[in-house]
């Protein structure tokens, strides 16, 4: 439900996902909240509806949508959007998909509540370069 409520953002999709979501018995259930929130933040902005005339030029403008695009830009195909990479502090980087190299997609650790930011394979030698652990 949280991926259709993704795909068809209106209101009544994304309160039905959220139910569903609290209703379940999952510890981690919240790591769905920022997905729903936006959803809720795309359907706020695409669903901005203007009733009645508002420029007071005698015309009515009924069924007149105002809409403001997010960009909505997974440039690394990690599945967290640039704009959460970028501005919410998680440190992950937006241009590259598996930010501590350990061969798992930033997303993919985030959702699994697993470190996207410390590669398990942490291990370094007498020169203090970094060993490389190939899987």
């Amino acid at each position: 439900m949280v991926e259709f409520a993704v795909k068809n953002p209106t209101i009544e999709n994304i309160n039905k996902a959220r139910s569903l979501v609290s209703k379940m018995w999952l510890w981690d259930k919240n790591k769905y909240n920022p997905v729903l929130n936006a959803a809720e933040e795309v359907n706020r902005y695409l669903s901005t509806t203007l009733n009645g005339s508002s420029n007071d030029d005698g015309l009515i403008l009924n069924n007149t949508h105002a809409a403001t695009f997010v960009k909505l830009i997974d440039t690394d195909k990690d599945g967290i959007l640039d704009r959460y990479e970028a501005n919410m502090g998680i440190g992950t980087n937006y241009t590259n998909a598996d930010s501590d190299g350990d061969g798992k997609s930033d997303g993919f650790e985030i959702f699994n509540d697993t470190d996207p930011l410390v590669s398990p394979y942490d291990w370094f030698d007498k020169n203090g370069e970094k060993i490389k652990i190939v899987t």
